[in-house]
């Protein structure tokens, strides 16, 4: 079989797999119990983190120094939902896209970002200026493909595959090698 990748933004993740433009979400989409009334879950197949990042200068541990701070946020993504329901008076301003939160961050438009670690971590590398790090962890967002509901042989094939790397410790090395830390535990689904 011939594989077509195609590059989306996280808004039209679920809608792309709903109207058959695409059979497969790979980039790293956390499960929730809403996205799961439309999409079917892999097992995870990386440990990744949602948290508010800034620079090292700001002085916050946790979503009760908010005050006013402007935070950069994606509209609609885990990390925008789970920090409203953490800090609802938080100061969130919200971005269609992961591309201009990031530079709304990065440009001084907000004091801080909520992101994806592995995300903070890229942009932290290409702007060693800023000296971003993470203020605190919002929650675990383990990554999972997701496939239409209904696609059970597509299903049972990548949690299959995914055991089976688990289990030969490819799953683990390919963790180290692109997010620079080990695995820890994930339970499967």
């Amino acid at each position: 079989m011939k594989v077509q990748l195609e590059q989306i933004i996280g808004a039209n993740r679920i809608p792309f797999l709903l109207t058959n433009k695409i059979d497969v979400v790979i980039s790293a989409m956390g499960a929730t119990p809403e996205r799961a009334i439309q999409v079917m879950f892999t097992s995870p197949y990386a440990a990744l983190y949602l948290g508010v990042y800034g620079p090292k200068s700001a002085a916050l541990k946790g979503p009760d120094g908010l005050g006013s701070l402007r935070v950069a946020a994606t509209k609609g993504t885990t990390q925008d939902l789970t920090l409203t329901a953490m800090a609802p008076k938080a100061n969130i301003v919200r971005f269609e896209d992961d591309t201009t939160s990031n530079t709304a961050f990065l440009s001084g438009q907000t004091d801080l970002w909520a992101t994806l670690n592995t995300i903070a971590i890229e942009i932290g590398k290409r702007n060693p200026d800023k000296q971003i790090e993470l203020k605190f962890k919002l929650r675990d967002s383990p990554a999972h493909m997701a496939m239409r509901q209904g696609d059970f042989g597509l299903l049972q094939w990548l949690n299959t595959y995914i055991f089976l790397i688990r289990a030969n410790g490819e799953l683990q090395r390919l963790h180290r090698t692109w997010l620079g830390e080990d695995m820890g535990h994930l339970e499967a689904m």
